[in-house]
């Protein structure tokens, strides 16, 4: 008997239940959403550094006089071998932090000529720091540089490397609004204790410029392919369309990019993906590919990082070209070659309603 009842208020339990969650659906808190290539449009971008237009230094015999010195806990000697300036010093990490500072005055209006460049070649084991001095609007000095900006703490690897920036980007993101005039650009060789880089390093730069900015810029519609027929491209920029952007209670939580591309040489190239418009609450960025001369179908993830804005000296130079919200493919590096075809097959966007 006391077992019948158990059972009877056991069916009568289950039965309100059951009618309570009649009707109830669980709130979606993931959604998947692919964007067509049809729906898209992108552009394909090619630079060139050394365009000859501007400010340059390529022969330092006739120039070693206007650079200055200052050395921190060591000895340096500064001098001009085959047309090169080269810096030269002997780090012991007993003395503590040493460094030595080399700078140049400047009188650089960035509006006209907004690019720097440098070919530089630092020994392995020490780091350096490539910063600047301005003005700004008011005349006012600035410092026109940043802890962990895409120009500090750059490891030596004994090889001439290509170094570039957009100053007009640069000095935006280093004090909050372009600085008009550069006044000073100064190169560190630094010792990084942790790594006991002791022994003699060298720093020698081969060329040091400012020139016009020399983008070639080609608009490619959706659901079509680019290919060079001139000179290789070293960027990509998609704008995402507006109807696909998530709405305020919406984060992204990932993005993948269905994709072919080829190029003419082995190079390192990144994705990122950067949102101007403050809908995209979020930058995404992925891991470094392997460019390659084959054509077929690779597909790219993007993890989204809150509030992290991706820094690298090729953005400085396409930051001008970005929408709201834009995926960027890019080559790593300044050296020459690039991609030669591109095709965009699908993007794909991950968003949650659920906290990261």
């Amino acid at each position: 008997m006391k077992l019948r009842y158990l059972v009877l208020v056991l069916v009568v339990s289950l039965s309100v239940l059951t009618l309570g969650l009649r009707g109830t659906v669980p709130e979606k808190t993931y959604d998947l959403s692919e964007i067509p290539a049809s729906a898209v449009h992108a552009t394909i971008v090619s630079y060139d550094l050394w365009n000859g237009a501007g400010w340059n230094v390529d022969d330092f015999a006739v120039d070693i006089n206007n650079w200055g010195r200052h050395n921190q806990n060591a000895n340096s000697s500064l001098s001009v071998n085959d047309g090169a300036l080269n810096l030269k010093t002997i780090f012991d990490y007993r003395q503590g932090h040493q460094f030595v500072n080399i700078s140049r005055s400047l009188d650089i209006n960035v509006s006209e000529l907004p690019i720097f460049s440098i070919n530089i070649s630092v020994s392995e084991g020490a780091i350096y720091h490539i910063r600047f001095v301005g003005k700004d609007s008011a005349g006012a000095e600035r410092q026109v540089w940043w802890e962990t900006s895409p120009l500090d703490d750059i490891p030596g690897k004994s090889r001439w490397e290509i170094h570039a920036v957009d100053l007009t980007a640069f000095s935006e993101q280093a004090v909050g609004s372009p600085v008009p005039t550069v006044t000073l650009v100064e190169i560190i060789l630094d010792n990084p204790v942790f790594n006991k880089g002791e022994g003699e390093k060298s720093l020698c730069i081969s060329h040091v410029g400012f020139s016009e900015r020399s983008l070639r810029v080609s608009k490619i519609p959706g659901d079509a392919q680019f290919i060079s027929s001139d000179d290789p491209f070293q960027a990509v920029i998609i704008e995402l369309p507006y109807t696909y952007k998530p709405d305020d209670s919406w984060s992204l939580q990932w993005s993948s990019v269905t994709y072919t591309i080829t190029s003419n040489s082995e190079f390192e190239y990144v994705m990122v993906l950067l949102s101007r418009d403050g809908d995209l609450l979020q930058e995404a960025q992925g891991s470094v590919f392997l460019s390659h001369e084959s054509a077929f179908v690779d597909v790219y993830r993007l993890d989204a990082t809150p509030r992290v804005m991706p820094s690298s000296e090729e953005l400085t130079l396409l930051q001008p070209l970005l929408g709201n919200s834009s995926i960027v493919i890019m080559k790593k590096g300044f050296e020459p070659g690039g991609f030669l075809m591109f095709k965009l097959d699908s993007i794909e966007l991950m968003t949650s309603k659920e906290n990261r």
